[in-house]
C-alpha cells in the first residue's frame, strides 16, 4: 500500500522565495560584511 504525499507551497512562501532570490541577485558582488551589515540594518 502506497500513501501519496502532496506538498503545497503557499503564496507567502513563494513571495519570500522570490524576494530572497532577488536580494541575492542584487547583492551577489557585495562582500559578506556588506551583506551582513545590510541585513542587520533592515
Amino acid at each position: 500500500m502506497q500513501i501519496g504525499q502532496h506538498h503545497h507551497f503557499g503564496l507567502a512562501h513563494l513571495a519570500n522565495y522570490a524576494n530572497e532570490t532577488a536580494y541575492r541577485e542584487d547583492t551577489q558582488r557585495w562582500s559578506n560584511g556588506e551583506i551582513f551589515s545590510d541585513i542587520l540594518t533592515k
